[in-house]
């Protein structure tokens, strides 16, 4: 069966409920988003990011756990790269492809959910 184009915004919305708890994981989602089909290290990741290291690395950590982050290792470095699993990857790119304003109001409504942790990362 061919799944639509376009992810509706309730889909999207069911996502970050189950995905994602805090604002720096919807900035890693954004992240992989926008680079669906890199490997990148830790020290890469964090130049990319506005948070201390052991804030991404939680954060990192999670979605490595929770499977939207694949890890493999070249010449003994961990690179990092979003999932292949393609439901996840789509719910990402998705995301990642919101202009400003859709993302801005999609992520009102998410904050409005109890569990959220608006509390952004701190440089």
């Amino acid at each position: 069966m061919a799944m639509p184009n376009v992810l509706s915004e309730e889909h999207l919305l069911r996502f970050l409920e189950k995905q994602v708890g805090d604002l720096l994981k919807t900035e890693l989602l954004t992240f992989w988003g926008r680079h669906p089909n890199a490997k990148f290290t830790r020290n890469a990741i964090y130049c990319a990011l506005d948070c201390t290291k052991s804030d991404m690395d939680t954060g990192l950590k999670d979605m490595v756990e929770t499977g939207l982050v694949d890890t493999c290792t070249h010449n003994g470095v961990p690179f990092y790269s979003l999932t292949a699993n393609e439901e996840r990857r789509r719910a990402v790119i998705e995301l990642a492809s919101l202009n400003c304003w859709e993302r801005h109001q999609l992520m009102v409504k998410y904050v409005g959910q109890p569990h959220y942790s608006s509390t952004p990362c701190q440089s």
